[in-house]
């Protein structure tokens, strides 16, 4: 999952104060053991660091790896929603699909 850099964590400290790697508690979420790493990303024309908290063991560069292919994949899935339009439908009944019948049954 990723977060907020100012995350607090149990000791005080907030979660972009942490080292590669290091595992950390969310002060929200006791008893939970979580590995903080980050990726640096391009975002309109600037490079923004994106937070990842995992719970599976890592280090740095493992943790990064993993959630840089993963931020890959859910910006695709964001961009085909909004410029297709796929925000826009309902697909969790059967009557949100005739709302669109053209998306569906290509007439």
């Amino acid at each position: 999952m990723g977060g907020k850099s100012n995350l607090r964590l149990r000791d005080g400290r907030r979660l972009k104060d942490v080292q590669r790697g290091e595992c950390v508690e969310l002060d929200t979420l006791p008893g939970v053991k979580l590995y903080a790493s980050w990726v640096t990303l391009p975002r309109a024309g600037q490079f923004k660091r994106f937070y990842v908290l995992d719970t599976l063991p890592g280090g740095g560069r493992t943790l990064t790896r993993r959630h840089k292919r993963r931020w890959l994949i859910e910006s695709f899935f964001k961009s085909a929603k909004y410029d297709f339009g796929l925000n826009e439908i309902r697909l969790r009944t059967e009557t949100g699909t005739p709302q669109y019948p053209t998306l569906f049954r290509g007439t």
